[in-house]
């Protein structure tokens, strides 16, 4: 998690092959919100690849929206927001 003024930027999400499918994920996600509304952060980002379909789904999921992109990544093919 990277925070650049009053928006938190998650730079890395993952979850251990053998935990995924339940549910660690999108707890992770949620705890991450939490963290950022008290800290007062007024959205989150996120750049991934469309390849990590689960992910993107996932993101989704959870009330994030493609975006145009932020940055420069040259792994990143997809951008992703959510306003907290």
């Amino acid at each position: 998690m990277r925070f650049v003024g009053a928006v938190g930027e998650l730079t890395k999400v993952f979850t251990l092959p053998e935990r995924r499918g339940r549910g660690v994920g999108s707890a992770l996600l949620r705890h991450v919100e939490a963290v950022c509304r008290e800290r007062g952060t007024m959205s989150l980002r996120l750049g991934t690849r469309a390849e990590l379909a689960e992910a993107c789904a996932l993101y989704e999921r959870l009330g994030f929206v493609r975006v145009a992109p932020f940055n420069d990544d040259p792994y990143s093919d997809r951008w992703y927001a959510k306003v907290l």
